[in-house]
């Protein structure tokens, strides 16, 4: 299963999805965006919705949000087990080769991915 955010928003008595990506940063900067937009529309309670999802992202529309590590793809679980911590670390690590760990940008940056991705996990 994937998590997957929707922004969502009341209008005329009805809720409706105004945007939706598998990064919650995608969802909070779209906010950030149109908010006033939305607004004058006449959308009330702007709000970000996650629910899980077997829908895979695409991995050529997420590719720097995957090589960033703010997204893990789901690999198919062998022998119908459960992933395991140590298997969200090591994706974590693995998405994150690149980065110079003596550079403290990358290290945060590594640093809020695991920290995100565990989080996930614990959920």
């Amino acid at each position: 299963m994937t998590k997957y955010y929707d922004v969502m928003a009341r209008i005329d008595g009805e809720d409706e999805q105004l945007f939706g990506s598998y990064v919650r940063e995608d969802c909070v900067s779209e906010i950030e965006c149109e908010r006033d937009s939305w607004k004058e529309q006449g959308y009330k309670a702007i709000r970000i919705v996650s629910r899980e999802t077997t829908e895979q992202p695409d991995p050529e529309v997420y590719a720097d949000d995957i090589e960033s590590g703010l997204l893990v793809i789901e690999d198919e679980i062998p022998f119908g087990g459960e992933p395991t911590l140590q298997r969200v670390i090591e994706d974590t690590l693995d998405a994150n080769d690149g980065l110079c760990l003596d550079n403290c940008e990358d290290c945060e940056q590594l640093s809020a991915a695991l920290l995100r991705n565990i989080s996930e996990f614990i959920k």
